[in-house]
């Protein structure tokens, strides 16, 4: 179990430019923090999730960036969970630099990075927004996957079904959204 620590959801490109692998993924820590929850402090122990990234020649050895991790939880947001970005998707950007979709409060972000380790958040953010309707069914998102293709970003996503109350209650089904690049 990873709830001290560990890693999963790796997203893995070959960078045809750098000769390498590059890989980001998912690393869990154990921290106590104090935040502020409808105006009240709290103090918990939670198991942070943010995004870490390592470097290979063949795929197999791997080398952890000494700066890990490169892309972290905002504690003051708004619609980010103050503890978890999660399911990173990588896609190279064939103009220049990478695109990070990532998860968080079910609801799916996106950051931009010049060398793929300095992360800048899309001011649009999120690009799907969790919500709760008036008759209590959610719509939520996960699991970002995207490529490019003929200059039209293709973005795949996991969604609630439509009436669920919870994630998960009724299923799950795979969505689409495009953006013209």
């Amino acid at each position: 179990m990873y709830e001290n620590g560990g890693v999963q959801e790796p997203a893995v490109i070959w960078d045809e430019d750098e000769r390498k692998f590059r890989m980001w993924y998912t690393g869990h820590t154990r921290d106590t923090v104090t935040y502020t929850y409808n105006g009240q402090k709290l103090t918990r122990a939670v198991r942070i999730r943010q995004t870490g990234y390592a470097t290979s020649s063949d795929g197999i050895s791997w080398l952890k960036y000494a700066g890990n991790p490169v892309f972290q939880p905002m504690r003051e947001t708004g619609w980010e969970e103050w503890f978890a970005v999660d399911h990173p998707a990588i896609l190279k950007d064939p103009r220049k630099g990478y695109h990070l979709f990532y998860f968080s409060w079910y609801s799916i972000g996106h950051a931009f990075s010049e060398d793929g380790i300095t992360w800048t958040r899309n001011a649009a953010n999120p690009l799907l927004r969790y919500k709760q309707n008036a008759d209590s069914t959610v719509v939520m998102y996960g699991g970002p996957c995207a490529f490019i293709k003929d200059s039209t970003l293709y973005l795949y996503y996991m969604r609630s079904i439509p009436g669920s109350k919870k994630w998960g209650e009724k299923g799950m089904c795979i969505g689409l959204a495009t953006i013209r690049i």
